[in-house]
């Protein structure tokens, strides 16, 4: 056997030991007949916690309220608990604004939607699932607001970004600054009162500078007159410097944003493709660099795109791993879906990348084996374990009933050992790259590839243990072989396109065998 492969084995056997000492699981949780899901998710101690909202039909006057689950690092359900609003008002979280945001007391804090008081409000528990307190927004003269971010201040205050409906039904962001009782110290809007505008997200960059990301319209339903945006303020909320997308690309949107180590920014959002035959927006996610001076250093699209909803296609989540890489997490099609598939198609999204905007791997997830989903399927949250592996958590849906749902993950994108070869390291490009049908197979598998000019390449493929079982060379500018299969026990096997000395692309999944 030659010594590349020799090394090429015991690193996927390694690889398959670290998956098998860490597995992972895909599964949803489901106490109530009619809502339960997520929207919200943080590890605390190797603890998970999630938030949501669940429709209770026990609760004849109030049904819909706050899902409080805690569970293990295996998926089992340790804690759960449904918080009712005292005036018997319905409560609801939203999975595509807000997050579960921990705080200097070891506490977690995030957004609520109160229904029929028009007010919004701001929930704090325990890690043992206790409210702490709860505070709450009267709209005002606006018809809605939406929290997009929540974060704390040094002395246990907070800033609340969004955006607000006002009465002339155009959007403005918002700044809402509270102390740490709740009482609103300011409050701030930003933009034209004739105009869209949105913050998306805020961080803290020193005591007296902070980044707020969104959009500065004019009209954000609008994708050619809608125009992402950065805002530069001081710890009172008065713009110091803004920023403005650019047209080609065309950015409309900043979704979230995150210190860089080099003291820049990493960023994402959406950016508009146009509009389809049908005259529906085309939208893609992305991600953005900019450096101290919010000067645009480089952008990124990633994933496929949609056209059914602007709001189904991107990213409700984004972390820094102690790798020094960020993972995004939100909602995509599977890789092979079209963008005019059902909505039944729509899968969970995670996405890992390097501070150069590298694609390291990425993944779809949707509904657990053996059962059918019937709506969309949703990572709104994502936070690491101890071990490094990745959790998201997210609404589902499965007969027409939401669910809640939980994935977890190894650190290179691995559910678990037998079907890491399936769902783990891969990339957009590298899906695009190999194509395998049918597959499952039986005795034949058709593997189409780019062509290969000059380079030796080769079809390699792996058992479930690591062990190369066959090799093909492929010959210049060949792009279609077919393996057979017949010799081979029953079993999953990966197909790696090798060239040169470089896997280019694997992590796709043969099954031999009825």
């Amino acid at each position: 056997m030659p010594i590349r492969f020799f090394f090429l084995i015991i690193t996927l056997a390694a690889v398959v030991s670290k998956v098998r000492s860490q597995p992972g699981f895909n599964q949803i949780y489901s106490q109530y007949s009619v809502i339960d899901n997520f929207s919200y998710l943080a590890v605390v101690n190797d603890t998970i916690i999630c938030v949501g909202s669940a429709y209770d039909t026990t609760l004849i006057s109030s049904p819909l309220q706050i899902l409080l689950v805690k569970i293990d690092s295996n998926g089992n359900k340790i804690q759960s608990r449904l918080y009712r609003d005292s005036l018997d008002a319905y409560l609801s979280t939203n999975v595509y604004s807000g997050d579960l945001v921990r705080t200097s007391t070891g506490h977690f804090i995030f957004p609520v939607a109160v229904f029929g008081r028009s007010s919004i409000g701001l929930v704090e528990i325990d890690k043992d699932l206790n409210v702490i307190s709860r505070f709450e927004y009267p709209l005002g003269n606006n018809f809605n607001e939406t929290y997009d971010q929540v974060i704390e201040l040094d002395d246990s205050g907070f800033m609340i970004a969004g955006a607000a409906q006002r009465p002339n039904y155009k959007q403005d962001g918002f700044i809402r600054r509270v102390d740490k009782l709740g009482n609103v110290l300011w409050f701030k809007y930003y933009g034209n009162y004739n105009t869209d505008e949105a913050g998306n997200c805020l961080i803290k960059i020193t005591n007296n500078r902070f980044l707020m990301g969104g959009t500065f319209g004019p009209d954000i339903f609008d994708g050619y007159n809608s125009r992402a945006g950065l805002w530069m303020l001081d710890s009172n909320g008065v713009v110091l410097k803004t920023w403005v997308g650019p047209q080609s690309p065309d950015l409309i949107v900043i979704k979230g944003i995150m210190p860089a180590v080099d003291g820049g920014f990493i960023a994402h959002g959406r950016v508009f493709l146009g509009k389809d035959a049908q005259g529906s927006s085309k939208v893609q996610c992305c991600i953005l660099k900019f450096d101290s001076t919010l000067q645009l250093q480089w952008i990124k699209n990633i994933g496929p795109y949609g056209s059914e909803n602007l709001g189904y296609v991107g990213i409700y989540d984004m972390i820094q791993t102690p790798d020094g890489n960020y993972l995004l997490a939100g909602q995509r099609r599977p890789y092979d879906s079209s963008p005019t598939a059902n909505n039944k198609d729509w899968g969970g999204w995670l996405y890992k990348f390097s501070p150069e905007g590298d694609s390291i791997w990425a993944r779809a997830d949707n509904a657990p084996a053996g059962l059918k989903p019937t709506g969309s399927f949703i990572y709104g949250g994502v936070d690491l374990l101890s071990s490094g592996s990745v959790v998201a958590a997210g609404p589902g849906d499965i007969n027409n009933i939401q669910v809640g749902w939980v994935v977890k993950v190894s650190a290179d994108g691995c559910l678990d050992s037998a079907f890491c070869m399936a769902t783990a390291v891969h990339t957009p490009e590298m899906e695009k790259a190999l194509q395998i049908a049918p597959n499952p197979a039986n005795e034949l598998v058709n593997i189409t590839f780019p062509a290969c000019a000059q380079e030796r390449a080769r079809l390699c493929l792996y058992n479930a243990q690591g062990v190369l079982v066959q090799e093909v060379a492929v010959q210049e500018g060949e792009t279609f072989h077919t393996l057979a299969l017949q010799h081979l026990p029953p079993g999953w096997y990966m197909v790696c396109w090798v060239v040169d000395t470089r896997v280019l692309a694997r992590a796709r999944l043969v099954h031999v065998g009825n």
